[in-house]
């Protein structure tokens, strides 16, 4: 495009452009924020405070149009003066209602991007398989040996891990949880992606004579139904993580360990309050200290 084209285009610039870019500005997120609101109560978990939303919106539309209206103020004043040279200002109506219908447009589809990438992330699925453990879809028949205990609750209890002669702590991080031991120098991080943040997080040893071993449950915001399942080995290494859906109450005991014979290594019962609630157990031919163990209740591991 030649030069003389480029400042004719220039020239046409319409006198409404302040009140363009206050519409499209305030509009754009407008639409952008209702959009979001509206798909992620149709397809999405929507917080608990979702519907301020709805109220905040247009507040924060309005700065937004102000700024809006400011730059268009300037970008008309800065060319203005070469309208006026030309002779004419000619106002392209149409143009610019095409324009904030579009930019409103992208607003709105950019708010269903935004709760699909969100939930694409907090997909429940296997995250760590190392074959050490498997799930199984009979439920446990063997009595209960071990309930999970509350390492952490949001606001109210932090305390260290305790864990066949282990004394770990935990550091979180945005998206994981970080189990540190004196003792050992790995320290794996277990993710927390799609939780949001950490409300709860629940931990039973998995022990037999060669050594024991640790499950993890980390449950996420409240609304949004997610939780972390992680088993860890003597030596902190992941053997299985997973990301599933909730199905307990925030007052359940979502860790139990089941014993399966005498002989046999225990399951682990994650959500045994749910109709169908998740059995892990170790695979057929796994390594001695990644089997679990029937001890009694109650018994330091």
């Amino acid at each position: 495009m030649s030069t003389p084209r480029v400042i004719r285009l220039l020239k046409r610039i319409p006198g409404g452009i302040p009140l363009f870019g206050a519409l499209a500005a305030g509009g754009s997120f407008l639409f952008f924020s209702y959009s979001r609101v509206f798909w992620e109560e149709a397809i999405g978990r929507p917080y608990s405070t979702s519907c301020f939303n709805i109220v905040t919106a247009p507040v924060f539309s309005v700065f937004l149009a102000l700024a809006g209206f400011l730059i268009g103020g300037v970008v008309y004043l800065g060319w203005k003066p070469a309208a006026r040279t030309a002779g004419a200002e000619r106002r392209e109506t149409w143009v610019l209602i095409i324009s904030l219908l579009t930019v409103t447009g992208i607003g709105s589809w950019l708010g269903l991007l935004w709760v699909v990438r969100f939930e694409a992330r907090a997909l429940p699925g296997v995250l760590v398989d190392t074959g050490a453990f498997e799930r199984v879809g009979a439920p446990a028949s063997g009595p209960v040996v071990r309930k999970g205990s509350e390492v952490y609750v949001l606001y109210k209890v932090w305390k260290p891990v305790s864990w066949g002669g282990h004394e770990s702590r935990l550091r979180f991080y945005n998206d994981a949880v970080e189990i540190i031991d004196p003792s050992l120098r790995h320290r794996p991080m277990i993710t927390t992606q799609g939780l949001d943040y950490t409300i709860r997080i629940v931990a039973a040893p998995v022990r037999e004579a060669s050594g024991t071993g640790l499950v993890l449950m980390v449950r996420g915001r409240a609304t949004g139904d997610r939780a972390i399942i992680a088993v860890v080995d003597p030596h902190l290494d992941v053997l299985y993580e997973e990301r599933v859906k909730v199905c307990w109450g925030l007052d359940d005991d979502p860790v139990e360990v089941h014993a399966s014979g005498a002989s046999s290594p225990a399951s682990i019962v994650i959500g045994p309050s749910c109709a169908e609630p998740i059995v892990l157990a170790p695979t057929v031919g796994s390594p001695p200290q990644l089997r679990g163990a029937s001890q009694p209740e109650g018994k330091s591991p």
